[in-house]
């Protein structure tokens, strides 16, 4: 496990926050709709409308706290709230209300999941069995756990539902998972879930994600200390596997994008990027420096949308968007407390030697970066204190035998031999006419002949490697300024500025 800094990631700001953000959706319209815990959200990429219970409109939302929600073939939006199943019409604007006792042969429960199959039936998991919702004709249907029957569903803690790409109906109960027949109402398979341990795994919080990925597997969310935070199922072979991306394990969301890679939303730790190709996670954290940082660690639900953008819903309220794909440019900054980010503030040097390692000089300093690796650096001299080795290093050459030569804006000019380590500096001397012209050197530049240009703030220098020594071209005091830049045209003709 990595952390990441390669995504960007923008923040919605919502002027009242409405509490956990529970489920994200996108309708026909393109509008998004967020569940929350205090009332359905609709946002229309400008502006927030907020639908909240009102109890002197019969055709407002039924509840208050919203834990599941989906959008249906038809377009209509089905809600659940505490225990009741609302269907909202974006066309009429208007809620209508399911699940209440007259239409039911049960009685109601918490409502914690909501899934429509591939015949148009609504399927709602409760804390009271599963029901079966026939939109068509406002029938519903209750399935409930029997001690004495076997094939009843393992449990009435029904936690979530889905119907897999070959038409196979699993439902996820606090027991485990079971394959469902939905034509005789009965349960054909039922599957024990097992920690690293061999231990058995309990579904016993208020959310849990089950999703199929590309390849037929299926991926279930642990709640609790068990082990682990997820559990995957081959419903084919019956291999399962448990995962761990450190405690504590808290995810609550899978989604599985476009490139069928794996992204889990953590509860305390930000959300993490599982690429199952390659075997690596990469988790995404929020850094209070860094603007561009997920908002918050505590995340409760992702949503890709149709443009593959991914939607972050936070426990706290907070809602982020992202894109997937890699970004055109990725930003190196300095990150206090991460030996893994750039020990310099700002950049102002850069080379890329022989090697094709990334040189980087600036305020304090310099890294060297391999990109292969994508391992960052921080150079520190032998013997010597690295702050008083490099002010601010504001050029940097390699010259043809292989050295680096840097430029000290005040520290003069230093050479490295990567080969050995060996640091040699050359400063400024008042009684030595041959030395450096001046310690604030500002550009360094190697022409076609292997000669080391050095400019300084009040001449250019030609370094001759065979004495050491200097030999100053000096401009006319009227003239007199920084050489910031050298280059050479294609006639051997150096251009200053």
């Amino acid at each position: 496990m990595v952390d990441g800094a390669d995504i960007r990631f923008s923040h919605i700001s919502i002027e009242r926050p409405p509490g956990t953000i529970t489920e994200i959706v996108q309708d026909d319209q393109g509008f998004l709709w967020f569940g929350t815990a205090l009332g359905l959200v609709r946002y229309d990429g400008y502006q927030f409308r907020v639908f909240v219970h009102d109890p002197a409109d019969p055709n407002s939302l039924s509840g208050v706290n919203v834990a599941a929600l989906i959008k249906d073939r038809a377009g209509d939006l089905w809600i659940g709230s505490e225990q009741q199943l609302d269907r909202y019409s974006p066309a009429s604007g208007k809620f209508g209300h399911f699940l209440s006792d007259s239409q039911q042969a049960c009685e109601s429960g918490v409502v914690r999941d909501i899934t429509q199959d591939r015949e148009g039936i609504i399927w709602v998991a409760t804390d009271n069995g599963l029901k079966r919702l026939d939109p068509t004709k406002s029938t519903v249907n209750c399935y409930q756990h029997r001690h004495y029957d076997d094939l009843s569903i393992g449990s009435n803690l029904v936690k979530s539902m889905l119907e897999s790409q070959d038409g196979t109906f699993w439902v996820a109960t606090v027991e485990g998972l079971d394959r469902f027949d939905r034509k005789t109402g009965r349960v054909t398979r039922r599957v024990t879930l097992r920690g690293p341990s061999g231990a058995l795994l309990k579904l016993e919080g208020n959310k849990i994600s089950l999703i199929e990925d590309h390849a037929g597997i299926l991926w279930i969310t642990i709640p609790g200390n068990q082990g682990c935070g997820l559990t995957s199922f081959d419903p084919r072979t019956g291999i399962q596997g448990a995962y761990s991306f450190g405690a504590p394990d808290a995810i609550f969301s899978i989604l599985d994008d476009q490139n069928d890679i794996l992204w889990f939303g953590d509860g305390q730790q930000g959300i993490i990027k599982f690429d199952q190709d390659r075997k690596t996670a990469t988790r995404y954290r929020n850094n209070p420096n860094d603007l561009n940082s997920v908002s918050s660690g505590g995340i409760y639900t992702l949503m890709q949308d149709r443009e593959h953008r991914i939607w972050v819903g936070t426990i706290e309220g907070s809602v982020d968007r992202f894109d997937p794909r890699p970004p055109a440019f990725r930003t190196y900054r300095h990150e206090p407390g991460n030996a893994n980010s750039l020990s310099i503030e700002g950049v102002s040097s850069v080379l890329q030697d022989s090697r094709g390692i990334l040189w980087l000089g600036g305020a304090g300093g310099l890294d060297r970066f391999d990109r292969k690796a994508g391992k960052v650096t921080r150079f520190i001299p032998k013997d010597i204190s690295r702050q008083s080795a490099f002010g601010v290093v504001s050029s940097i050459a390699e010259d043809h035998e292989g050295y680096l030569w840097f430029g000290n804006s005040g520290n003069g000019l230093a050479r490295f031999d990567p080969r050995t380590g060996g640091l040699k500096f050359y400063r400024h001397d008042l009684d030595n006419p041959t030395s450096l012209s001046n310690d604030n050197v500002g550009s360094l530049f190697v022409d076609r002949t292997g000669t080391l240009w050095v400019g300084a703030s009040d001449a250019l220098n030609r370094f001759e490697p065979e004495t050491e020594q200097f030999q100053k071209f000096s401009s006319t005091p009227r003239e007199s300024f920084q050489y910031g830049a050298i280059a050479e045209d294609g006639k051997g003709i150096l251009w200053l500025a």
